[in-house]
C-alpha cells in the first residue's frame, strides 16, 4: 500500500478535517526508521508577543497512539497506519526570543487562513 492512497485519523475516517494538514514521511527502512508513515496535524498557528514572530516555534507534544505494525517474512518492520488517540500540546516557545506561556498567543483558524499565502 502506497501511503497516498490512505490516511488514517482519529474517530476512524479515512479523511483529514479541513483543519489539518496531511505530512506524509517516506524514508528507506533502517532499524531506526519506521517505514512510510501518513501523519495528521492540525493547523493551528502561533504569535509571540515579544518579538512578533509567526514561523518559528518548539512545542513539547504527548501523544498516544494506535498503530498497525506490519513484520514483513523477512523480520522487517513496517508501520502501515497511525491514528492519533490523544494529543496535549505542554509548551510552546518561540525559537527567536524564547518567549513561553502567556507571551505565545494561540491565532484563530479564521485569521491564520488569511494571513498565509
Amino acid at each position: 500500500m502506497q501511503p497516498s492512497e490512505r490516511v488514517f485519523v482519529a474517530g476512524g475516517g479515512l479523511r483529514p478535517p479541513q483543519n489539518c494538514i496531511v505530512l506524509r514521511l517516506s524514508k528507506p527502512r533502517t532499524a531506526a526508521s519506521i517505514g512510510s508513515i501518513a501523519f495528521v496535524m492540525t493547523t493551528t498557528r502561533y504569535r509571540c508577543d515579544g518579538c512578533g514572530n509567526l514561523t518559528r516555534f518548539d512545542l513539547a507534544i504527548s501523544r498516544r497512539t494506535r498503530e498497525f505494525h506490519h513484520f514483513t517474512v523477512g523480520g522487517d518492520l513496517e508501520i502501515e497506519s497511525i491514528e492519533v488517540v490523544e494529543e496535549e500540546i505542554e509548551s510552546v516557545q518561540c525559537r527567536w526570543c524564547g518567549a513561553q506561556g502567556d507571551r505565545i498567543q494561540v491565532i484563530a483558524p479564521e485569521v491564520a487562513a488569511e494571513g498565509s499565502l
